[in-house]
């Protein structure tokens, strides 16, 4: 499914799939599953890479829908290699096509960092790539700075695609829970424990979790749908077996990552100016759920210290 969905917006063979064996600190062998825009160039950069990580409920073939307008040889041009760049959207451990071991993080933040950071280490190990540009959507994002933060030498830019668990709660966010429907405050109690909304399609008739699937895949190709190859069949597939297949893993890292609401347990708005990298970037939408004023005060948060990272929101 996820290769005719491919070929369906890039063109046959444009946009190849790839998995990565990896060798965890554990010891524990895995891999990683990855999207990959081949340069239409032969020289290619293999130093400096742009790695993108999905947000939460998507897969790394999401990022298709931008990679199949781009041409790597202009628009992803590497000025420091005078080379096309290769990009690489990667599913994190335990995400989508990815490996799914037993989660062991539980819902605490840093165990969960630990988690995907390790996985992706590994993976760029296995890939033999000294130096990337990473990119994160969403909860991606918190992983993506994770990452920064312990290997820096590794990471020359950061992009943060509306990036997740900016700001910390609010101080008076239990009080309104407690004062909240029964039905929000269910909500929030199995937010907190670790629910994940995977485990209720996995529960589902297949029937009724495809209807579901397409419905999204409808929701998330709005203007695709009268390209005469696309195929939204294929991508209601891929959509279906990425959230279903495989044991629960990865899923629960939203309630290890997020309080209910994607505020921060270790918030991005304190980690961010700390980085130590050449340039960060947070980008948002114009009808974004993401609110662009907790980037902007990212911003402004950094603009005091010269440091060595500088912030763009």
């Amino acid at each position: 499914a996820e290769a005719q969905f491919l070929d369906s917006l890039a063109g046959p063979g444009r946009l190849c799939a790839r998995d990565t064996a990896i060798t965890l600190p554990s010891g524990e062998s895995s891999w990683l599953h990855s999207v990959e825009l081949a340069p239409v160039t032969p020289e290619v950069s293999s130093e400096l890479p742009l790695v993108l990580l999905p947000g939460y409920g998507t897969g790394a073939a999401f990022f298709a829908f931008a990679l199949a307008h781009v041409d790597s040889s202009k628009e992803l041009h590497d000025a420091s290699s005078g080379c096309a760049r290769h990009v690489i959207a990667v599913d994190p451990l335990g995400w989508y096509l990815s490996d799914h071991p037993e989660w062991t993080a539980g819902v605490q933040p840093v165990p969960a960092e630990d988690w995907f950071v390790a996985g992706l280490e590994a993976w760029r190990e296995a890939r033999e790539i000294e130096r990337l540009d990473l990119l994160g959507h969403s909860i991606g994002g918190v992983i993506a700075v994770s990452y920064a933060e312990r290997f820096p030498e590794r990471v020359r830019r950061l992009v943060l695609l509306s990036p997740a668990g900016v700001p910390a709660q609010p101080t008076d966010y239990d009080a309104k829970v407690r004062d909240a429907p029964l039905k929000v405050r269910l909500l929030v109690h199995l937010w907190r424990t670790g629910w994940a909304p995977h485990a209720a399609l996995r529960l589902l008739p297949g029937r009724y979790g495809h209807r579901i699937a397409r419905w999204n895949a409808e929701r998330w190709s709005r203007g695709y749908m009268k390209i005469a190859s696309f195929n939204i069949d294929a991508f209601a597939d891929y959509i279906y077996h990425g959230m279903c297949e495989g044991r629960q893993s990865a899923e629960v890292a939203m309630g290890a990552f997020l309080h209910p609401g994607a505020w921060g347990k270790r918030p991005l708005k304190d980690r961010i100016p700390k980085l130590k990298l050449d340039r960060v970037e947070m980008i948002y939408g114009d009808a974004d759920w993401m609110d662009v004023r907790h980037g902007n005060a990212v911003a402004e948060a950094c603009l005091p210290e010269e440091g060595p990272a500088g912030v763009d929101a």
